[in-house]
Protein backbone atom coordinates (compact mmCIF):
# COMPACT_ATOMS: atom_id res chain seq x y z
CA UNK A 1 0.00 0.00 0.00
CA UNK A 2 1.70 3.19 -1.36
CA UNK A 3 0.89 6.70 0.21
CA UNK A 4 1.73 8.37 -2.87
CA UNK A 5 -1.48 8.98 -4.85
CA UNK A 6 0.30 11.21 -8.06
CA UNK A 7 0.21 9.02 -11.07
CA UNK A 8 3.72 8.43 -13.30
CA UNK A 9 4.58 8.27 -16.57
CA UNK A 10 7.66 7.47 -17.57
CA UNK A 11 9.03 6.19 -21.21
CA UNK A 12 12.29 3.84 -21.50
CA UNK A 13 14.16 3.31 -24.80
CA UNK A 14 17.15 0.63 -25.45
CA UNK A 15 19.08 1.00 -28.44
CA UNK A 16 21.27 -2.09 -29.03
CA UNK A 17 24.10 -1.28 -31.76
CA UNK A 18 21.87 2.24 -32.79
CA UNK A 19 18.75 -0.02 -33.24
CA UNK A 20 15.95 0.67 -30.94
CA UNK A 21 14.67 -2.73 -29.60
CA UNK A 22 12.31 -1.51 -27.10
CA UNK A 23 9.91 1.48 -25.80
CA UNK A 24 7.36 2.53 -23.81
CA UNK A 25 5.13 1.46 -27.29
CA UNK A 26 6.26 -1.70 -27.30
CA UNK A 27 4.41 -5.11 -25.85
CA UNK A 28 6.48 -7.09 -24.12
CA UNK A 29 6.05 -5.85 -20.30
CA UNK A 30 5.42 -8.00 -17.43
CA UNK A 31 5.05 -6.98 -13.84
CA UNK A 32 4.91 -8.54 -10.28
CA UNK A 33 4.10 -7.89 -6.85
CA UNK A 34 7.21 -6.39 -5.27
CA UNK A 35 8.29 -6.98 -1.35
CA UNK A 36 7.55 -3.20 -0.48
CA UNK A 37 3.95 -3.94 1.14
CA UNK A 38 4.17 -0.42 2.63
CA UNK A 39 5.35 3.09 2.00
CA UNK A 40 5.46 6.81 2.85
CA UNK A 41 7.66 9.59 2.55
CA UNK A 42 6.68 10.41 6.39
CA UNK A 43 5.65 6.72 7.61
CA UNK A 44 8.47 4.81 6.49
CA UNK A 45 8.91 1.50 4.66
CA UNK A 46 7.76 -1.68 5.30
CA UNK A 47 9.61 -4.45 3.48
CA UNK A 48 8.68 -8.44 3.49
CA UNK A 49 10.66 -10.75 1.21
CA UNK A 50 7.85 -13.16 1.00
CA UNK A 51 5.61 -10.71 -0.28
CA UNK A 52 7.29 -10.80 -3.87
CA UNK A 53 4.73 -12.46 -6.21
CA UNK A 54 6.00 -14.57 -9.76
CA UNK A 55 6.26 -12.47 -12.81
CA UNK A 56 3.37 -12.47 -15.28
CA UNK A 57 2.13 -10.33 -18.49
CA UNK A 58 0.79 -6.92 -17.44
CA UNK A 59 -2.39 -5.74 -18.02
CA UNK A 60 -2.78 -2.70 -20.08
CA UNK A 61 -3.90 0.69 -19.08
CA UNK A 62 -6.99 2.55 -20.03
CA UNK A 63 -6.34 5.10 -22.91
CA UNK A 64 -5.55 8.37 -21.41
CA UNK A 65 -4.71 6.79 -18.54
CA UNK A 66 -2.14 8.80 -16.20
CA UNK A 67 -0.69 12.51 -15.57
CA UNK A 68 -1.67 15.31 -18.01
CA UNK A 69 0.74 17.44 -19.40
CA UNK A 70 4.14 17.24 -21.64
CA UNK A 71 6.91 15.13 -20.85
CA UNK A 72 10.17 17.19 -21.01
CA UNK A 73 14.02 16.11 -20.08
CA UNK A 74 15.16 17.00 -16.57
CA UNK A 75 17.38 19.65 -16.41
CA UNK A 76 19.22 18.94 -12.97
CA UNK A 77 19.97 15.59 -11.27
CA UNK A 78 18.14 13.55 -9.40
CA UNK A 79 18.38 12.69 -5.48
CA UNK A 80 21.56 9.86 -4.91
CA UNK A 81 23.47 8.68 -2.23
CA UNK A 82 25.61 11.77 -1.82
CA UNK A 83 28.02 10.28 0.92
CA UNK A 84 28.21 7.14 3.29
CA UNK A 85 28.19 7.55 6.91
CA UNK A 86 29.86 5.00 9.77
CA UNK A 87 27.84 5.19 13.06
CA UNK A 88 30.00 6.77 15.74
CA UNK A 89 28.95 4.97 18.28
CA UNK A 90 25.93 1.43 19.18
CA UNK A 91 24.83 1.38 22.54
CA UNK A 92 21.81 -1.59 23.77
CA UNK A 93 19.85 0.57 26.49
CA UNK A 94 17.19 -2.56 26.87
CA UNK A 95 17.43 -5.83 25.36
CA UNK A 96 16.46 -6.23 21.80
CA UNK A 97 16.61 -2.16 21.14
CA UNK A 98 19.96 -0.89 19.62
CA UNK A 99 20.25 2.98 19.31
CA UNK A 100 22.63 4.20 16.99
CA UNK A 101 24.52 7.75 16.23
CA UNK A 102 25.92 8.70 13.39
CA UNK A 103 27.41 12.03 14.68
CA UNK A 104 25.24 14.50 13.23
CA UNK A 105 21.58 15.52 11.07
CA UNK A 106 21.33 14.90 7.55
CA UNK A 107 18.55 13.68 5.33
CA UNK A 108 18.84 9.54 3.76
CA UNK A 109 18.00 6.15 5.26
CA UNK A 110 20.00 3.16 6.87
CA UNK A 111 21.57 0.55 4.72
CA UNK A 112 21.61 -2.68 7.14
CA UNK A 113 22.69 -6.31 6.93
CA UNK A 114 20.88 -9.15 9.13
CA UNK A 115 22.88 -12.00 9.60
CA UNK A 116 19.62 -14.46 10.48
CA UNK A 117 15.91 -14.82 9.95
CA UNK A 118 14.25 -11.61 11.62
CA UNK A 119 11.93 -8.46 11.60
CA UNK A 120 13.52 -5.69 12.43
CA UNK A 121 12.26 -2.17 12.79
CA UNK A 122 14.30 1.11 12.57
CA UNK A 123 13.43 4.37 13.87
CA UNK A 124 14.88 8.07 12.97
CA UNK A 125 15.03 10.70 15.23
CA UNK A 126 17.27 13.93 15.90
CA UNK A 127 17.71 13.91 19.06
CA UNK A 128 18.09 12.63 22.50
CA UNK A 129 16.21 12.44 25.10
CA UNK A 130 16.56 14.62 27.56
CA UNK A 131 14.59 16.65 30.80
CA UNK A 132 13.98 20.05 28.87
CA UNK A 133 11.46 18.37 26.45
CA UNK A 134 8.20 20.01 27.67
CA UNK A 135 6.36 16.79 26.25
CA UNK A 136 7.72 14.47 28.32
CA UNK A 137 6.94 14.32 31.53
CA UNK A 138 9.82 11.51 32.22
CA UNK A 139 13.17 10.84 30.39
CA UNK A 140 15.64 8.55 29.61
CA UNK A 141 18.52 10.08 28.33
CA UNK A 142 19.79 6.59 27.01
CA UNK A 143 16.77 6.74 24.54
CA UNK A 144 15.73 8.65 21.29
CA UNK A 145 12.93 11.57 21.16
CA UNK A 146 10.21 11.22 18.66
CA UNK A 147 8.35 14.07 19.60
CA UNK A 148 9.25 16.31 17.23
CA UNK A 149 8.11 14.66 14.53
CA UNK A 150 4.81 14.89 15.03
CA UNK A 151 3.10 12.33 12.93
CA UNK A 152 5.53 10.98 11.37
CA UNK A 153 6.52 7.43 12.34
CA UNK A 154 10.20 7.41 10.29
CA UNK A 155 9.77 4.00 10.45
CA UNK A 156 11.22 1.19 7.99
CA UNK A 157 10.69 -2.41 8.67
CA UNK A 158 12.34 -5.24 7.21
CA UNK A 159 10.64 -8.85 7.58
CA UNK A 160 13.36 -11.53 6.44
CA UNK A 161 13.03 -14.88 6.29
CA UNK A 162 17.09 -15.29 5.34
CA UNK A 163 20.22 -13.67 5.77
CA UNK A 164 20.88 -10.19 3.90
CA UNK A 165 23.65 -8.21 3.19
CA UNK A 166 23.20 -3.87 2.51
CA UNK A 167 19.05 -3.83 2.63
CA UNK A 168 18.03 -0.40 2.32
CA UNK A 169 14.37 1.32 1.77
CA UNK A 170 14.04 2.97 -1.58
CA UNK A 171 10.41 4.25 -1.38
CA UNK A 172 11.21 6.97 1.56
CA UNK A 173 13.82 9.27 3.60
CA UNK A 174 14.36 10.53 7.14
CA UNK A 175 16.00 13.50 8.66
CA UNK A 176 18.14 12.41 11.46
CA UNK A 177 21.22 11.65 13.51
CA UNK A 178 20.22 8.92 15.99
CA UNK A 179 18.08 5.50 15.25
CA UNK A 180 16.26 2.60 17.41
CA UNK A 181 16.73 -0.88 15.76
CA UNK A 182 14.36 -2.96 17.04
CA UNK A 183 14.12 -6.98 16.65
CA UNK A 184 17.79 -7.09 15.67
CA UNK A 185 18.97 -10.82 15.84
CA UNK A 186 22.35 -10.79 18.19
CA UNK A 187 24.65 -8.07 18.86
CA UNK A 188 24.63 -4.77 16.02
CA UNK A 189 28.48 -4.53 14.87
CA UNK A 190 29.49 -1.12 13.36
CA UNK A 191 30.34 -2.71 10.25
CA UNK A 192 26.51 -3.85 9.86
CA UNK A 193 24.71 -0.53 9.30
CA UNK A 194 25.52 2.71 7.52
CA UNK A 195 23.74 5.82 6.68
CA UNK A 196 23.24 6.66 3.13
CA UNK A 197 23.17 10.62 2.80
CA UNK A 198 20.21 11.43 0.60
CA UNK A 199 19.95 14.67 -1.48
CA UNK A 200 19.72 16.39 -5.06
CA UNK A 201 23.37 15.87 -6.48
CA UNK A 202 23.96 19.32 -7.06
CA UNK A 203 27.66 20.21 -7.04
CA UNK A 204 29.34 22.53 -4.93
CA UNK A 205 30.24 25.85 -5.65
CA UNK A 206 32.04 27.45 -2.85
CA UNK A 207 33.56 27.06 0.34
CA UNK A 208 34.50 29.10 3.36
CA UNK A 209 37.08 28.74 6.47
CA UNK A 210 37.28 31.18 9.23
CA UNK A 211 39.64 30.73 12.12
CA UNK A 212 37.07 30.54 14.45
CA UNK A 213 35.81 26.87 15.22
CA UNK A 214 32.38 28.25 15.97
CA UNK A 215 31.39 29.91 12.14
CA UNK A 216 33.22 26.91 10.63
CA UNK A 217 30.14 24.72 12.39
CA UNK A 218 27.74 27.48 11.42
CA UNK A 219 28.95 27.40 7.80
CA UNK A 220 29.17 23.55 7.84
CA UNK A 221 25.35 23.39 9.37
CA UNK A 222 24.02 26.03 6.80
CA UNK A 223 24.98 24.28 3.86
CA UNK A 224 24.32 20.68 5.29
CA UNK A 225 20.89 22.09 6.05
CA UNK A 226 20.22 23.01 2.91
CA UNK A 227 21.48 19.50 1.29
CA UNK A 228 18.96 17.72 3.52
CA UNK A 229 16.03 19.91 2.18
CA UNK A 230 16.97 19.34 -1.59
CA UNK A 231 14.51 16.56 -2.88
CA UNK A 232 13.82 17.55 -6.02
CA UNK A 233 12.32 20.80 -4.63
CA UNK A 234 13.45 22.95 -1.74
CA UNK A 235 11.63 21.76 0.96
CA UNK A 236 11.48 23.13 4.55
CA UNK A 237 12.28 20.27 6.63
CA UNK A 238 13.45 16.67 6.21
CA UNK A 239 12.28 14.95 9.49
CA UNK A 240 8.58 15.97 10.59
CA UNK A 241 5.28 15.77 8.47
CA UNK A 242 5.75 18.21 6.47
CA UNK A 243 8.65 18.15 3.68
CA UNK A 244 6.75 20.22 1.20
CA UNK A 245 7.83 23.04 -0.76
CA UNK A 246 7.14 25.98 1.24
CA UNK A 247 8.16 29.06 -0.61
CA UNK A 248 8.91 31.06 2.50
CA UNK A 249 11.58 29.06 2.98
CA UNK A 250 12.53 29.06 -0.74
CA UNK A 251 12.31 32.68 -0.47
CA UNK A 252 14.68 32.91 2.08
CA UNK A 253 17.61 30.61 1.04
CA UNK A 254 17.34 30.84 -3.05
CA UNK A 255 20.19 33.71 -2.58
CA UNK A 256 22.68 31.70 0.01
CA UNK A 257 21.68 28.17 -1.89
CA UNK A 258 22.71 29.13 -5.30
CA UNK A 259 26.06 30.64 -4.13
CA UNK A 260 26.76 27.24 -1.98
CA UNK A 261 26.06 25.05 -5.04
CA UNK A 262 25.42 24.70 -8.51
CA UNK A 263 21.57 24.51 -8.93
CA UNK A 264 20.68 26.90 -11.28
CA UNK A 265 18.41 24.29 -13.22
CA UNK A 266 17.09 23.06 -9.88
CA UNK A 267 15.55 26.33 -9.38
CA UNK A 268 14.90 27.33 -12.78
CA UNK A 269 12.73 23.86 -12.66
CA UNK A 270 11.05 25.02 -9.22
CA UNK A 271 10.26 28.46 -10.62
CA UNK A 272 8.29 26.81 -13.61
CA UNK A 273 6.49 24.94 -11.02
CA UNK A 274 5.24 27.99 -9.43
CA UNK A 275 4.16 29.54 -13.00
CA UNK A 276 2.33 26.05 -13.32
CA UNK A 277 0.44 26.67 -9.87
CA UNK A 278 -0.76 30.19 -10.70
CA UNK A 279 -4.44 30.93 -10.14
CA UNK A 280 -6.29 32.78 -13.15
CA UNK A 281 -6.31 35.69 -10.36
CA UNK A 282 -2.21 35.24 -10.90
CA UNK A 283 -1.93 34.22 -6.63
CA UNK A 284 0.15 31.62 -5.77
CA UNK A 285 0.10 29.17 -2.99
CA UNK A 286 2.06 28.83 0.11
CA UNK A 287 3.80 25.55 -1.62
CA UNK A 288 4.57 24.38 -4.67
CA UNK A 289 3.79 21.69 -6.04
CA UNK A 290 0.68 22.64 -4.42
CA UNK A 291 -0.85 19.24 -3.20
CA UNK A 292 -2.24 20.10 0.35
CA UNK A 293 -1.79 22.88 3.47
CA UNK A 294 -1.11 26.32 3.22
CA UNK A 295 -3.80 28.66 1.66
CA UNK A 296 -3.97 31.01 -1.61
CA UNK A 297 -3.31 33.36 -2.22
CA UNK A 298 -0.40 33.12 -0.62
CA UNK A 299 1.43 34.81 2.25
CA UNK A 300 2.97 37.52 0.94
CA UNK A 301 6.63 36.98 2.17
CA UNK A 302 5.81 33.09 0.68
CA UNK A 303 4.24 34.49 -2.88
CA UNK A 304 7.75 36.67 -3.55
CA UNK A 305 9.42 33.50 -3.91
CA UNK A 306 8.51 33.87 -7.61
CA UNK A 307 10.13 37.43 -8.22
CA UNK A 308 12.90 36.64 -5.21
CA UNK A 309 13.74 33.38 -6.91
CA UNK A 310 13.88 34.47 -10.82
CA UNK A 311 15.95 37.61 -9.11
CA UNK A 312 18.75 35.14 -7.67
CA UNK A 313 18.80 33.10 -10.69
CA UNK A 314 19.38 36.10 -13.06
CA UNK A 315 22.82 37.16 -10.62
CA UNK A 316 23.60 33.87 -10.39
Amino acid sequence: RSQDSIAKLFRLQVRVDGRLSFHTGSSGWWARAGPVIEDSVYGGETHVMSAAGAWEPSKDLPAGWGPKGAMVPATFPGVQVTRVDAPVSIKQPAPGIHVVDFGSNVAGVCSVSVPAKATISIRHGELMQHEHLPDLKQFDPSRVYFGNLRSAEANDTLVTDRAVKAWTPRFTYHGFRYVELYGYPGQLEPGSIQRLRLNTAVLEKSGANFSDEVLDAIHAGSKGSQLSNLMQVPTDCPQRDERLGWMGDASLSVESMLLHFDMAGMMAAFVDSMVDELGTDGSLPDIVPHQRGGGRPADLSWSSALVSSMHALWEA
